[in-house]
């Protein structure tokens, strides 16, 4: 059987020989044309390279995938074989092998052509791979060559192989286009077409396994049955991607996490993505029953992202709302101080603002102004920086922060603004930064540790009208260090209970305890419900809970 089959390969090459040194030539005269633009400057050789190696491609397809079978049908050399015992079987095993070896011929050549072209740059020289030339590009055009080849037992012209093999692939072609990077659906499903884009091996093995089938069977018993074998097996391939199609536009078929969030009646309106981060959506889920419905495309995205006004109780009983872009204090609906700044350059230091002069100045870590909210000051100077100014009913907590710090503070005292008087901070260490002042009027600042004891900072509860220092934490946990930040200020005020973020997980404090509660791991604050409850995520966003404030219940919303 090998004699026959080197026979039936060396027959083929001997027809096939004029054709390759004619697209060899071709090639050539290509590189030379290219070569006079690289020289000038005015062509990367890299894309001469590239354009080459493709331009090699399409004539292999042209001329050699598209003759091979249908050649024998032009030239009246198929019924000869048919006569002959076995001819068949042995002519197209002889085409196969032809077309599998002289595949990468035309395209390599090219690429090597264009390697010679001389250029200016120096650092193009080499003759590695074009990085845009991958398995994603390779393999598809295997795949292609295949079909071609199997196309060509259709039709008696060859360069008809190439037209139909396209027709037949035009549902695949079309799918992966529309949901590959950069179409307008893309957001919405990547990767789509599971077997091809996610998985390609599979998708192209069944691709070319089938175009062998449906050549074989169309060279050896007809067209017809190599039509069935399409018919038959293409919609095998189909399959697949027509699930992910539905998957891609039903949320509810997958585990979902959830972003952002804003309420609207008994629905919360959210953004959503499948749990590898594929699939997006914007989505509405029923508080009631769970349900997940997918709202239409033109769902505006920032509104659900939107930061709403943060609500700080003050102590002689007049309200803050803290915005983005200003803050306004306010006693009985009647204005009585308003401040403006700009968009996202204000953060909540106790009872007041500190603000940067710009946004450039917030990632330069520039000296801040502070905003005095309780005592409606907002004076140019002193300036500190960020953290280092908490405005407190006493005065304000300052501190110095060392140059090679970039959180922590030394030399914490406490400052009049009306005086500028200082005293020393009681209970306030060196190596102290302040996370959040409680509703209660405590602070929850974290100290660096020495590190060779094992951690690099604790997190501790400080009383400064006393000067007690409490460690924090995890209620029915042993004592740890906890790096935390603070959670949500319009919930702290509403419940009368402060929610921080541990490390990952959504933990919160009631005035006078001494430990944290832990609420949800992963978790974080959507918005309230009424006035008992909270709605929370947990497990990064794939669960939605119904927290009881209070006692720390929560129901699970989603999912059920």
């Amino acid at each position: 059987m090998s004699r026959v089959l080197a026979a039936q390969f060396a027959r083929e090459l001997r027809e096939q020989r004029f054709v390759l040194l004619g697209a060899a030539a071709l090639l050539a005269l290509g590189a030379a044309c290219g070569a006079v633009f690289v020289a000038r400057g005015e062509l990367p050789r890299e894309a001469l390279r590239v354009g080459l190696a493709f331009a090699g491609a399409s004539l292999f397809l042209l001329t050699i995938a598209g003759d091979l079978l249908s050649g024998d049908a032009l030239r009246g050399t198929r019924e000869f074989l048919a006569r002959s015992p076995r001819g068949l079987r042995a002519a197209f095993a002889g085409k196969l092998l032809l077309l599998l070896v002289t595949a990468p011929v035309l395209p390599v050549l090219g690429l090597l052509l264009g390697t010679l072209a001389p250029s200016p740059r120096a650092a193009e020289a080499g003759f590695a791979l074009p990085a845009s030339i991958d398995s994603y590009v390779t393999l598809p055009l295997l795949g292609l060559a295949l079909w071609t080849f199997a196309a060509a037992a259709f039709v008696k012209r060859a360069v008809l192989a190439l037209p139909l093999a396209l027709v037949v692939l035009s549902p695949v072609i079309a799918i992966t286009l529309a949901m590959l990077p950069g179409s307008g659906r893309a957001w919405q499903s990547i990767p789509f077409w599971c077997t091809w884009l996610e998985t390609p091996e599979l998708g192209l093995a069944w691709l070319c396994g089938l175009a062998l089938l449906a050549a074989r069977s169309a060279y050896l018993r007809g067209p017809r049955r190599g039509a069935g074998l399409v018919v038959l097996g293409m919609p095998l391939l189909l399959v697949p991607g027509l699930v992910e199609l539905y998957r891609a536009n039903t949320p509810s078929a997958h585990e979902l996490r959830f972003y952002g969030g804003r309420l609207e009646g008994q629905s919360l309106r959210c953004f959503a993505q499948d749990a590898r981060g594929h699939r997006h959506w914007f989505v509405a889920v029923d508080l009631e029953s769970g349900a997940v419905r997918r709202l239409h495309e033109g769902t505006d995205g920032a509104a659900l992202f939107a930061e709403r006004d943060a609500l700080l109780p003050l102590p002689d009983g007049s309200r803050a709302w803290l915005g983005t872009g200003g803050a306004r204090v306010e006693r009985e609906g009647r204005e009585l101080a308003a401040y403006a700044f700009e968009a996202h350059c204000g953060v909540a230091a106790g009872l007041g603002i500190q603000v940067a002069t710009s946004r450039k100045a917030v990632f330069a870590d520039e000296p801040r102004r502070t905003i005095d909210l309780l005592r409606r000051i907002a004076p140019d100077s002193p300036q500190y920086r960020a953290g280092g100014c908490i405005v407190l009913e006493d005065g304000w907590l300052v501190g110095d922060r060392p140059s090679k710090s970039t959180a922590f503070f030394t030399d914490w005292r406490l400052r009049d603004p009306a005086t500028a008087l200082e005293r020393p901070a009681p209970g306030m260490q060196d190596g102290d930064r302040v996370v959040l002042r409680l509703v209660d009027g405590r602070l929850v600042v974290q100290n660096q540790r020495d590190r060779r004891r094992g951690w690099s900072y604790e997190s501790t509860l400080v009383d400064l009208s006393d000067g007690s220092r409490r460690a924090l934490r995890v209620g029915g946990e042993e004592q740890r260090p906890l790096w935390l930040g603070p959670a949500d200020h319009p919930v702290s005020a509403a419940f009368g209970r402060d929610w921080l973020l541990a490390g990952q997980d959504l933990v919160s404090i009631a005035p006078g305890e001494g430990s944290l509660r832990l609420d949800a791991r992963n978790g974080r604050v959507i918005a309230p419900l009424d006035a008992r409850h909270l709605l929370i995520s947990a497990d990064d966003g794939r669960e939605l809970l119904r927290l009881d404030a209070a006692s720390g219940e929560a129901f699970r919303i989603h999912p059920r």
